[in-house]
């Protein structure tokens, strides 16, 4: 994958936080998702990828943080960056 990272776009569910009425419910749609990152570890059923990786802290062993776990089932597209973007949408 691209050194830069990569823009992966996905689905997930929708949490209510609190007692709604009927009416209040939402619409029965996922949510949709765009993570940045860089895949640090990959599996048959999930990626990984973490928003910031150092090797300054620890010298050769890169530290992580901002990691997220993303099922491959509700993974729609993976695009590795090919350039540092502007805003996310360009």
């Amino acid at each position: 994958m691209s050194e830069l990272g990569v823009v992966v776009r996905w689905i997930d569910s929708i949490e209510v936080e609190s007692w709604v009425r009927e009416k209040e419910l939402p619409k029965p749609e996922a949510a949709q998702i765009t993570t940045l990152g860089k895949i640090v570890r990959e599996g048959p059923d999930a990626v990984v990828v973490a928003a910031t990786v150092s090797t300054e802290a620890e010298g050769d062993d890169p530290v992580y943080i901002g990691v997220l776990v993303i099922p491959r089932i509700a993974i729609q597209s993976i695009t590795p960056i090919q350039e540092v973007p502007q805003r996310l949408g360009e």
